[in-house]
């Protein structure tokens, strides 16, 4: 269970970077350590440091007002179908909301990430 949860997460965190969502690919990060934490009964130390460290820079990677409609969506008066994008993408990765880069790093500071992350990544986070 735990490998096909794992892997569909990081295929999902695959297509989000690829296809430019920083946003969704560090909620999918923080969900495959999650996973990882929770199911996994031999989750060494070295694991736990790279993923934390993948999700910690993921997070950090995302720019201000990414969780917001852009200019331009508001102009096009799409906002409902940005809206809309925003559910079907957290409904992937079974997230009750959508998202926001706040939300993210506020689970990372439960989670104590930067503690475990590297210390380069932790030095960027403060």
């Amino acid at each position: 269970m735990v490998l096909v949860s794992s892997l569909i997460v990081f295929q999902l965190a695959l297509v989000f970077w690829k296809a430019g969502n920083r946003l969704f690919h560090a909620a999918a990060l923080l969900q495959k350590y999650i996973i990882y934490k929770d199911m996994k009964k031999t989750f060494s130390m070295e694991e736990a440091m790279d993923q934390a460290t993948r999700v910690l820079l993921a997070t950090l990677a995302i720019p201000d007002g990414a969780d917001n409609p852009s200019d331009l969506t508001r102009h096009l008066d799409i906002e409902e179908q940005h809206i809309a994008n925003m559910r079907l993408l957290s409904n992937l990765l079974r997230l009750p909301v959508a998202p926001t880069r706040a939300g993210i790093l506020k689970e990372i500071t439960r989670l104590n990430l930067p503690d475990v992350a590297v210390e380069s990544a932790r030095t960027l986070y403060r």
